[in-house]
């Protein structure tokens, strides 16, 4: 199935990123629905664990991710949460310039956009997000926004978790 996908040329968005807080809070499943994940061995970490390991296998064939989150399609998806797909990615075992790559470079190619952005390059349209740490060794760093820049202008204030906290990254 992985080689008809990478075949295809087709680019893959496995929805990453929950909001773990939201998701604690939220409501037991109904009890058939727990009896059934129960029976399977399946809880959420499980199963991000086993989306993480395919999404692994699939970059091995050379499929190509991009990193989206279902914004909005529940309280564990809410807006604003791309930093946390990111930071998935990372846990899954791919490198902070693929993670980065894939909201980036990848996305821009995806949306048939490379010729225009989705990268920093002259001619290019670039927004620009300064974070407080080292992205290269930190992707919670993209949890700390200190300024973002679109098309070359300050964006003021910089972007805050809806919750009231700064730093969570947009979409």
């Amino acid at each position: 199935m992985l080689e008809a996908v990478a075949a295809a040329g087709v680019f893959v968005n496995p929805t990453l990123g929950f909001d773990r807080e939201a998701l604690a809070s939220m409501p037991a499943p109904p009890p058939g629905i727990a009896a059934a994940l129960k029976r399977i061995g399946l809880d959420f970490e499980t199963a991000q664990t086993a989306r993480l390991q395919v999404l692994q296998r699939a970059q091995t064939y050379g499929i190509r991710l991009v990193t989206g989150v279902d914004a909005g399609a529940g309280p564990a998806k809410r807006h604003g949460i791309v930093s946390l797909a990111l930071a998935a990615l990372t846990e899954g075992g791919f490198s902070i310039a693929d993670a980065v790559a894939s909201a980036t470079t990848v996305a821009a190619q995806a949306c048939g956009l490379a010729q225009m952005t989705g990268r920093l390059e002259p001619g290019l349209a670039a927004d620009i997000l300064l974070v407080d740490g080292t992205l290269e060794r930190d992707i919670t760093a993209l949890q700390r926004p200190v300024a973002v820049l679109i098309r070359g202008n300050p964006l003021t204030p910089p972007p805050t978790d809806p919750r009231g906290s700064r730093g969570m990254l947009s979409e």
